[in-house]
C-alpha cells in the first residue's frame, strides 16, 4: 500500500510545502528517510 501526504515544513518564519510518501508491506521492520533537494538551496 502506499500513501502520498501533503503538508507544510517551517524554515525560519517561511513555509515550504512537503510531501511524504509512505510504503506499508509485510516484513521486518524498516524506516528510509530519502531527501530530494532539487527545489530549494538552503544559503
Amino acid at each position: 500500500m502506499v500513501a502520498q501526504v501533503n503538508t507544510v515544513a517551517f524554515q525560519g518564519i517561511e513555509v515550504v510545502g512537503v510531501v511524504v510518501q509512505v510504503q506499508l508491506s509485510a516484513g521486518l521492520p524498516v524506516f528510509t528517510v530519502v531527501g530530494n533537494n532539487n527545489t530549494h538551496h538552503f544559503n
